[in-house]
């Protein structure tokens, strides 16, 4: 039903729907081997990141930090524990995606580029 409901939600964003099922097995092999590789980052360092991203009004995905553990949430769906991977780019623990941050000329990061199913979609940051 969670596939579903994502699919019918990038539809009607106009984002377009997934070609094909992600291959779950394989996308959590190459997760494995990505966490024992993370990236350490203080939580000063998470906390530039943290905030409200949006693609467009109405789905926005929002990154904070709970127990230690940098998370993201978009609007409807649940939320997700974020493995660092280094040059400000992360990846959901349990979906294949890319998020990358980018920071602007005072180095604050205010835009965010997700990528996912071969599209890379931007959102900016609104907190």
């Amino acid at each position: 039903m969670k596939k579903l409901f994502l699919i019918i939600v990038l539809c009607t964003l106009g984002i377009g729907a997934f070609a094909q099922e992600p291959d779950t097995a394989l996308y959590k092999e190459i997760v494995t081997v990505q966490s024992e590789n993370q990236v350490k980052l203080s939580l000063e360092q998470l906390a530039s990141y943290v905030g409200d991203y949006e693609l467009k009004e109405g789905f926005s995905i929002k990154f904070y930090i709970k127990g230690g553990d940098f998370m993201s949430q978009a609007t409807g769906q649940d939320a997700h524990f974020m493995i660092a991977q280094g040059n400000h780019k992360f990846i959901p623990a349990d979906f294949p995606s890319v998020a990358t941050f980018v920071a602007n000329e005072e180095g604050v990061f205010d835009k965010l580029i997700i990528t996912q199913s071969g599209r890379d979609f931007e959102f900016n940051r609104v907190d």
